[in-house]
């Protein structure tokens, strides 16, 4: 049975769901600011036993769970140890959504989980349809799931078994994380559709059809669903009737060859997305216009997070950047072992995962980036 509610996250020591709040903002504004800070860097690095593709954490009591190709590792805010590691028989492809009382995750083969630490217990549901897309608990017992079958559900979870609350098909699959604001779901498919549904009994309130597909997830601020197509173009909807207020498109040469990769972030009226074409975008969330862009070594296909007055991103050659909100310039830069797959930041920490396998933790007041003498623990010889 589901347990407790959406973690809290005014002190901003946890990041509870894939993109912090059910907004999907990526906002955690008491995240610790490296922009501010005199030093920052590496406070401790823990390997898991498992490589990490697409690995977004969240932090829920004191704990950092990692979604992996092998199950679910969990380890201690703080100094990395190795805390439990959940095995599973098939890739944990969806990133974890935490309550206080429990963490639920998704598989590539339809399995929902559900993991309460207090009782050391896992209970799988089978849903016999994959999931990409990170749970959104909803308190209450009821999570939120979209599936790469084409379905959109609130399920109510129960210790032998679920029930559908409601479900409404989509056109395409369902790859993103849906958004939650203000009583209703959005979410857009692989064919060109964007959805608005009541999130109590399942009503389609509107269906926006988009120039391209959507692999990216929504996030919704000030009255607009935030969006990031298949084909380079980044637009707000209104959340009223899902029509269009200002569209960017990013293969109008004004940055070459670029595609968009990542979803957005938006914090303090302004969204951040990152490229295939290895660029970072601040972009103003009412009016469309480019604030600035910043270019990495490599594409970034991480979700940006903003912690402060930093926006955290991630590449492919492994960086992991910390850049100024407000100019777009560089504060801070660490390597880390393979590609960065994912990011979270805390009131104390800077997250990273890397698809090597390793977990890095970095933190203000500690000189240099990554690779110096910290904590680096591991899960080797640990019991299950």
């Amino acid at each position: 049975m589901g347990t407790g509610s959406v973690a809290g996250a005014d002190d901003g020591a946890t990041w509870p769901l894939f993109g912090y709040d059910e907004r999907n903002s990526s906002h955690n504004e008491n995240g610790v600011d490296a922009v501010s800070a005199d030093e920052f860097g590496e406070a401790w690095a823990t390997d898991t036993p498992w490589e990490m593709g697409s690995a977004y954490p969240v932090v829920v009591n004191g704990r950092v769970y990692c979604n992996t190709e092998g199950g679910i590792a969990s380890l201690r805010l703080g100094d990395g140890e190795p805390y439990k590691k959940f095995n599973a028989e098939t890739p944990v492809t969806a990133s974890p959504g935490a309550t206080d009382g429990a963490v639920y995750v998704g598989t590539d083969r339809g399995y929902v989980g559900e993991i309460v630490d207090t009782e050391n217990r896992v209970t799988n549901y089978d849903l016999g349809e994959g999931l990409t897309a990170s749970p959104i608990p909803l308190g209450d017992g009821t999570v939120l799931t979209a599936t790469v079958d084409r379905h959109l559900r609130r399920l109510q979870l129960y210790p032998d078994g679920f029930s559908y609350q409601w479900e409404v098909g989509t056109h395409g699959a369902l790859v993103g994380t849906p958004a939650v604001a203000d009583g209703t779901v959005y979410v857009g498919d692989r064919t060109a559709h964007v959805y608005a549904v009541d999130v109590d009994d399942g009503t389609v309130e509107w269906r926006a059809d988009r120039p391209a597909g959507f692999s990216a997830s929504p996030a919704v601020a000030d009255g607009r669903v935030i969006v990031a197509d298949d084909d380079g173009t980044l637009a707000a909807l209104s959340t009223v009737d899902g029509s269009p207020e200002w569209e960017l498109d990013l293969r109008d040469g004004s940055v070459d060859g670029d595609t968009l990769a990542s979803s957005p972030a938006v914090a303090d009226g302004t969204v951040y997305v990152g490229s295939a074409g290895g660029t970072v975008r601040a972009v103003d969330a009412a009016t469309g216009e480019t604030e600035w862009v910043f270019k990495t070594g490599s594409p970034v296909y991480v979700d940006p997070v903003v912690g402060g007055e930093s926006v955290y991103v991630g590449d492919d050659d492994g960086t992991v950047y910390a850049i100024d909100a407000g100019t777009g310039e560089s504060a801070w830069r660490a390597n880390v072992d393979g590609y960065v797959s994912g990011l979270a930041v805390t009131a104390d920490e800077l997250l990273a995962t890397a698809s090597e396998g390793r977990v890095y933790a970095f933190r203000s007041g500690i000189e240099g980036g990554a690779g110096a003498e910290r904590v680096h623990s591991s899960f080797a010889g640990r019991r299950e």
